[in-house]
């Protein structure tokens, strides 16, 4: 894609799916930070067999969005337009540190775990990063 300027990461955010990618990812931070019931919402909603795809996509767009409020934090310009929830001002190193939350999750799902499950304890190791 032209307006992607040779960026992977761009060409796939640009497309529908990367659309809905960030929209999960904002609303699965957006969940983790609203409290224990929510989560578990969340959780119940997730399909219990497809740990690739989408919610892949949605791990890679949530690690994206992570890192670009990082940068937002740094003082940097993000590359994409921060969801709500992540817009109050929070440490580099708390960011960080849900993105590294976020890498594992990514790489377990690669494996044969249940996405419920990764769900379950990503939003509460969001919470404890974004919130402490």
């Amino acid at each position: 894609m032209r307006t992607a300027e040779g960026s992977i990461g761009a060409a796939i955010s640009a497309s529908d799916a990367g659309a809905k990618a960030y929209a999960a990812a904002a609303d699965l931070v957006d969940v983790a930070l609203q409290g224990s019931v929510p989560r578990a919402e969340r959780v119940l909603r997730q399909s219990p067999w497809a740990a690739r795809g989408d919610f892949s996509a949605m791990l890679d767009a949530l690690e994206q969005t992570l890192g670009d409020a990082a940068r937002a934090a740094s003082g940097m310009t993000p590359r994409r337009a921060l969801p709500a929830a992540l817009k109050a001002p929070r440490p580099v190193a708390r960011l960080l540190e849900a993105q590294r939350h976020v890498s594992a999750a990514r790489e377990a799902a690669q494996g044969n775990v249940n996405p419920q499950l990764l769900v379950a304890v990503l939003t509460e190791d969001l919470a404890g990063a974004l919130t402490a």
